[in-house]
């Protein structure tokens, strides 16, 4: 049996390989993933099992069921109002747990850090060293490659 990468250990500990075939019950807790252009869906699928919507943009996690773990790798920037500070602090008040990474989830988990939203990945950890100090950084340079393994 291949070793689980970081990304499967952090995200989701209950879905053992040894453990057979997913049940349809964990359907109910797949995590919540917001993604676009940083990774294409059909390679996020093979990482992790995942109920995956469009880039988050202000007022999408309104819609999130309690007890569903959120990820948030992409957001939108300029095309709509980005998802707010404000927003991922309401969830994380409520007691859920939000990870981010490699786009918008980096720069918001940079940002949440010391309110409990969980960050990784290279851009994540550029933004909190410094070395990237704006979204408009990151949202024009082509060279971030998503960190997830």
């Amino acid at each position: 049996m291949p070793p689980r990468s970081l990304w499967q250990e952090l995200v989701a500990p209950e879905w053992s390989e040894s453990a057979g075939d997913r049940k349809e019950s964990h359907l109910d807790h797949r995590p919540i993933v917001y993604l676009g252009p940083s990774l294409r869906r059909s390679e996020a699928e093979k990482l992790l099992p995942g109920e995956y919507r469009p880039p988050v943009k202000r007022g999408d996690l309104t819609a999130t069921s309690p007890g569903r773990l959120v990820i948030i790798i992409d957001g939108e920037f300029d095309q709509s109002l980005s998802v707010s500070p404000k927003e991922i602090l309401a969830l994380l008040d409520a007691g859920e747990r939000v990870l981010g990474a490699s786009s918008m989830g980096a720069l918001r988990a940079a940002e949440l850090y010391p309110f409990g939203m969980e960050g990784f990945g290279w851009v994540f950890t550029s933004y909190q060293s410094g070395r990237i100090d704006g979204d408009d950084d990151e949202a024009d340079d082509d060279k971030h490659v998503l960190c997830l393994i």
